[in-house]
């Protein structure tokens, strides 16, 4: 219990959770869902960041890897939505660069997972 009242626990959630409502807003007020995008990509990232901070030292490696393909599952949702909401048609080749980043995303989790499971 004391573990979760740490600084370094606490507050890169809070700021996630500030950084991610603050653009957010900005983003739907100035019709910017890259904006959005952002906010919510850094809240999960600092809310990871806390709570690796939390986790005991074996199960820090799951957390990255958790982490990593939850990243790349977000990278993939927002490809679709922003592709929906036709932010692509100008240049499409950022999807491309996107999917890229997904799928790198995604293999150096599922890398992450096999090395922990073969140990």
């Amino acid at each position: 219990m004391r573990a979760a009242l740490n600084r370094k626990v606490w507050l890169p959630v809070m700021i996630g959770i500030l950084i991610a409502v603050v653009l957010f807003i900005v983003g739907e007020n100035d019709d910017a869902p890259g904006l959005g995008i952002i906010g919510i990509t850094s809240a999960i990232v600092l809310f990871f960041y806390g709570l690796y901070n939390f986790v005991s030292y074996g199960q820090k490696s799951w957390i990255m890897a958790i982490m990593l393909i939850l990243l790349s599952v977000l990278v993939t949702v927002f490809i679709i939505v922003l592709a929906l909401d036709g932010e692509f048609v100008d240049s499409p080749g950022i999807a491309v660069f996107m999917a890229m980043i997904a799928t790198a995303l995604l293999g150096v989790g599922l890398k992450s997972v096999n090395n922990i499971r073969t140990r």
